[in-house]
C-alpha cells in the first residue's frame, strides 16, 4: 500500500467514523432538535468555528445511507436555524 492508498483508506474510516458518530448523537436524542454546535462538539475537539459546512456534508451522506430520497428526507430532519432531528417512530 502507497502513501496516497493509505492517507485515502484514512479519511475514509474517519469518515464513516463521523457519520456513525453523528447517528449515535441524533439516535441518543430521537425526537428532539440537537443543535449544529452541539453536533460540532461531539464529533470534533476544539473550536467549533467552520465545521458547519462539513457537518452538512455529513448529514447529506448520511441521508443518503438512510432515506429513500436523500433531497426530501422523512427521516434526518433540518430543523432551520437550529440544528437537525431525527424522527421518533410513529411521529413526523
Amino acid at each position: 500500500m502507497d502513501k496516497t492508498t493509505f492517507k485515502l483508506a484514512t479519511w475514509n474510516v474517519n469518515s464513516i467514523r463521523i457519520r456513525l458518530d453523528l447517528l449515535k448523537k441524533l439516535a441518543d436524542n430521537r425526537g428532539n432538535i440537537v443543535t449544529i454546535d452541539a453536533l460540532c462538539a461531539a464529533l470534533w475537539d476544539g473550536p467549533m468555528v467552520g465545521y458547519e459546512n462539513t457537518l452538512m456534508v455529513h448529514i447529506r451522506r448520511l441521508r443518503e445511507k438512510i432515506e429513500a430520497d436523500p433531497s426530501h428526507p422523512k427521516y434526518l430532519l433540518t430543523v432551520r436555524g437550529l440544528g437537525y432531528r431525527l424522527v421518533r417512530e410513529g411521529t413526523r
